[in-house]
């Protein structure tokens, strides 16, 4: 078997690879997902580009890749409507308002359908950017998911610069955390 970066036990885990601009985040948080997919398990990647579809931008990129492991058989009979929804995108306010608790339990099922068949890694970027609806599923997922083989990585410029922002204070809690210097 390949040594890997992931030592995947059923807990879950997170991990933050911070830095400031220029330092490499991005390229680590890279280098992560190659080794992940090396390694079998299934990744998502998203970024701050997907953060400028409004609402859920960030996690209807993810929802769309998770979406392309519909035919497992763990993740079969799971299409609701409130997943297909945030598979598609551009979800208003005014529908997250009335159906944030509906959608974020649609993205955490599917995610534990698709953990259940492989191993999951969602990659997310520039996460200090990510839209606050993404930021708030994925911080109700990981505390929900706990026991699945989920890892969350993330690159930021600091895992603190969220201090008060209680998604993303929720998200990192307990990561692992990974500091770059700058590249001279």
């Amino acid at each position: 078997p390949r040594s890997t970066l992931f030592p995947y036990t059923t807990l879950f885990r997170s991990l933050a690879i911070e830095g400031e601009p220029g330092a490499g985040r991005s390229r680590m948080l890279d280098t992560c997902v190659l080794e992940a997919k090396l390694s079998g398990l299934f990744v998502a990647r998203a970024s701050a580009i997907d953060a400028v579809g409004g609402s859920y931008g960030v996690l209807s990129a993810l929802a769309r890749q998770l979406d392309e492991l519909r035919d497992a058989p763990a993740a079969a009979g799971l299409s609701s409507g409130a997943f297909s929804l945030l598979a598609v995108g551009g979800i208003g306010l005014d529908v997250d308002h009335a159906r944030r608790p509906e959608l974020q339990a649609a993205f955490r099922v599917r995610l534990e359908a698709v953990a259940r068949v492989q191993p999951v890694l969602l990659a997310i970027d520039d996460v200090e950017r990510c839209d606050k609806a993404s930021l708030a599923a994925l911080a109700a997922a990981a505390v929900t998911c706990a026991h699945d083989r989920v890892l969350i990585g993330v690159s930021c410029v600091n895992a603190d610069y969220g201090a008060g922002r209680e998604p993303f204070e929720i998200l990192l809690h307990g990561a692992e955390r990974m500091a770059l210097s700058a590249l001279q």
